[in-house]
This record gives structure tokens, sequence and C-alpha cells, in this order.
């Protein structure tokens, strides 16, 4: 008798206890598979469809917020020619700076983003792009910011230089780091277009790139990469059509990577539409 009363009133506690935990819950989410959408009222947008939004952003943790404003730098350096390319070294030991490619020119300055800009090319040849379709990739290695185009080979700058890293290629599309690994997809060599590689440097390395340090990613279908990006603890390559992931064998040089199909018939168009959102994924 005693073990049904208990039996009972634990019954009764959470009967009462469920309905308040439902109000508390709010609804953060919604199936937006159908896109956004401009061309209803917001009260009759189908449901799985979003309206157009203006002036809103993703935070970290991929919530919508909105967007505090820009911060325009008319610094004159900045205004000569087209801007293609733009970012941020957060430094492990030296100097954190901004790096800037613009037209045929690099320009480095410190951590204010608006203040004296120091042109670093010295001896590099760039590709100018007026219309800014040769769109510039940055990302990180060690110290170095490292940056890709559509048509010259990667630059490795520091807060006062700037080299190609020539012992790679002769021109890479997309670039990322990945586990002390630099990785550069979409590759010109010795006049050679691969657009489905994928090659990497020696661990910990950025100027050493042996030969051998590839794979392509299934370079008969048509396709080519369009971007490569890590997301914790994992990196996948976008193609136009298909996604890939890229998983570190245990092995070395060669053997170090191979890549796996995981989505077929949805990728990326534009390397620098895709963007990471920390603890929630890729967009």
């Amino acid at each position: 008798m005693l073990f049904k009363r208990i039996l009972i009133s634990i019954s009764i506690c959470f009967s009462i206890y469920k309905p308040v935990l439902s109000e508390l819950q709010t609804q953060q989410f919604f199936n937006n598979t159908g896109g956004l959408i401009d061309r209803y009222s917001p009260i009759i947008v189908p449901t799985k469809y979003a309206t157009d939004i203006q002036n809103i952003q993703f935070d970290t943790r991929g919530q919508l917020l909105k967007r505090s404003g820009s911060e325009l730098d008319n610094t004159t350096n900045l205004t000569v020619s087209t801007v293609t390319g733009l970012g941020y070294l957060q430094s492990i030991t030296g100097t954190s700076f901004f790096a800037a490619i613009v037209g045929t020119n690099v320009w480095t300055t410190g951590n204010t983003y608006n203040g004296t800009y120091t042109n670093v090319t010295g001896t590099i040849t760039l590709t100018a792009s007026a219309d800014g379709i040769n769109q510039a990739q940055f990302t990180r290695f060690k110290d170095f910011a490292v940056a890709c185009n559509n048509s010259d080979p990667p630059i490795r700058i520091l807060n006062s230089s700037a080299f190609r890293i020539v012992e790679a290629t002769t021109g890479a599309k997309t670039c990322e780091s990945f586990n002390n690994y630099l990785l550069l997809g979409n590759t010109s060599e010795s006049g050679t277009s691969y657009g489905s590689r994928i090659r990497w440097s020696d661990l910990n390395s950025i100027t050493s790139w042996p030969a051998n340090n590839y794979f392509d990613v299934e370079p008969d279908d048509g396709d080519s990469i369009v971007a490569i990006k890590k997301y914790q603890g994992n990196l996948y390559v976008f193609k136009k059509r298909s996604i890939y992931e890229g998983i570190i064998t245990g092995g070395a040089g060669a053997e170090a990577f191979i890549f796996r199909p995981v989505a077929r018939g949805i990728g990326a168009w534009a390397k620098n539409s895709v963007k990471v959102i920390d603890q929630k994924g890729i967009v």
C-alpha cells in the first residue's frame, strides 16, 4: 500500500511539473528548407520559408542579432584601388595585425583596423581585379597570415613583409590550416590546373611541400573545389555540388589525409560565402 502511494505521488508531481517546463520553452529554430522569400505578406508566408531579412547577422551561437553597423575605413591606402581581401592575424608569438590586398599591393596595419597601413608587397606580383572577382581568402598558419586568390600563388604575410609560397604551387584558389598542416585547394601546378586537388605542407612547415603530398577529390566529376573550412575537429571541402570530409589518417607525408563524400547535390559557389559559426556548424 505504501509503494502504491509513492507511485501516485510521483505521478502527480510529474503531471504538475511538466506543464511548467513546456511554458518556459521557446521556439528558436524552424525548418527553413524553402529559403528567403519576399513576394508574400508576412502573415501568409509558407511554413518552411522565411521573410527577407535585413540588417541581421548570425552571432557565434547561430542566433539572429540586429547588425550593429559597419565602420568605414577610408584610409588613403585602401581607396587607391579595389580591396579584394582583408584578414586579421591573431599572432601566437609575434604582433597581431590586419592585412589587406588592394589592387596589386599588400598592406598591413596593427591591431587597429583604421590605423596606419604599410605597403609590404616587396617583390610580389599580384593580378589586379578592378571588378573584385579575384578575391583573396585568408587563413592563419602559426604566425603567418596566408592569402589565396583566384589567379596567383599563395602569399604568406607577416606584419612587415610578404612572400610567395613558391614551394607549393603556382596558384591556389582556397586555403585552410588544420592540425599544423597548411592545405591548398584547386591548385595550378607548372601551368596545369587541378580543380579537384588538395595539397598540403609538411607538418609544422609553411615552406616544405613534398611533391606527393596531395589528394585528388573525385577528379572526374566535372566539378572543382570552391572552399576548404575547418569546424572544431573536422575538415570539410566544398565543391559546387558536393561536400567532403578530410580525415587525418595518422600517417605521414602523402598518407596524412584522405577525403570522403558527406553530401551530394549541394555545395558552395563562392569561397567567401562559406562561414563557420562557433558551436553550431558551417553556413
